[in-house]
């Protein structure tokens, strides 16, 4: 997801996924008012949206003219682009509209909930790496070098800004392979916390878009696949197999949910199986996508607070270190003068 990329618009400065936020909470409220998908798209121009905000309405304003589909003609991420597919197929935009403005949203306070977390310990880091290039015994005999005190300053900020590239490219990488590799998928989920969390995003889109896909009225072959791959996950892309297998047998899915257990959690899998045999597929999966877009909330903001607390702990042990390093590097000075 676009996370990074800031735009200037009007009075405020956004993120994309801000920006796509407003876009498609803008869309669904106009669809739900009954207004064509042009005249909504016009409006929003009308009202001069951000930067973002504005490329997005060209862009469907030029597919429409050009009579591509809602979906061709935005061209985002697969999730946005399943979503819309679902929606427009079975004339339920605002639904779909709906959906990636709550999704985005759940984005956004993610990010920033993280951010607002980290302020202080990115202070503390600063300062800690100031202790660091001044606690030197020799300080007490040689006095402080300017120069060297700088040095040292921007050797210890070189290597700390280093390291923190490195883990975040790192898990970067390691959280998009978990998307298509089973065993990181599975090595991710077993991670306190944040395993929890990722599931529960992988789950959220996977409702999310099988309650779309049902209500649009797709085969369900389709609706699994699409299900599956707008939820980024190396397990429930493995599961699609035995699900596709199970489909072409004719086959219902509630036993093969639940004989993927846990790759689908069990409360699901169960209630999937029951929801089936009654008939209630879309509510049932209407509810648990209001479910895990919950869950999912909860535990963005539990992640954005652990985070922060391991980052502060990490920094006082370093710091912590460097004081006592400081001192007994002192008491050595003093017993090797004696």
């Amino acid at each position: 997801d676009s996370s990074f990329p800031r735009f200037k618009g009007q009075d405020l400065e956004m993120t994309v996924n801000e920006q796509k936020q407003t876009f498609y909470y803008e869309l669904a409220k106009m669809s739900k008012a009954g207004l064509g998908i042009r005249e909504s798209v016009e409006a929003l121009l009308d009202s001069r949206p951000p930067t973002a905000v504005r490329q997005m309405a060209q862009e469907l304003i030029s597919g429409l003219e050009d009579k591509k589909s809602i979906s061709d003609s935005i061209q985002q991420t697969p999730l946005e682009n399943t979503i819309l597919h679902a929606g427009e197929s079975g004339g339920r935009l605002a639904d779909a509209f709906r959906y990636l403005g709550d999704y985005f949203s759940l984005l956004v306070k993610g990010r920033k909930a993280v951010i607002s977390a980290c302020i202080y310990p990115a202070i503390l880091l600063h300062f800690g790496l100031v202790i660091g290039a001044v606690t030197r015994p020799e300080t007490f005999t040689e006095g402080l070098d300017p120069t060297s005190v700088m040095t040292r300053l921007f050797v210890f900020t070189v290597i700390a800004y280093a390291l923190i590239a490195a883990i975040y490219f790192c898990v970067r990488f390691l959280l998009k392979a978990g998307g298509e590799s089973a065993k990181i998928d599975r090595l991710l989920t077993m991670v306190p916390l944040l395993g929890r969390c990722r599931k529960a995003f992988a789950m959220a889109r996977y409702t999310k878009v099988y309650h779309t896909a049902l209500l649009a009225g797709l085969p369900m072959e389709k609706t699994v696949s699409l299900s599956a791959e707008s939820a980024h996950s190396g397990q429930i892309a493995a599961a699609e197999k035995d699900l596709l297998q199970t489909i072409r047998e004719g086959q219902q899915l509630g036993s093969t949910y639940i004989d993927a257990i846990p790759i689908f959690p069990a409360a699901f899998s169960r209630a999937y199986s029951t929801a089936e045999k009654a008939g209630q597929l879309d509510e049932e999966l209407a509810r648990w996508a209001d479910i895990y877009q919950e869950d999912a909330e909860t535990l963005a903001r539990k992640v954005s607070t652990a985070i922060p607390k391991l980052i502060y702990g990490m920094i006082v042990l370093f710091v912590a270190w460097r004081i006592l390093k400081f001192g007994l590097g002192y008491y050595e000075m003093l017993d090797s003068i004696e």
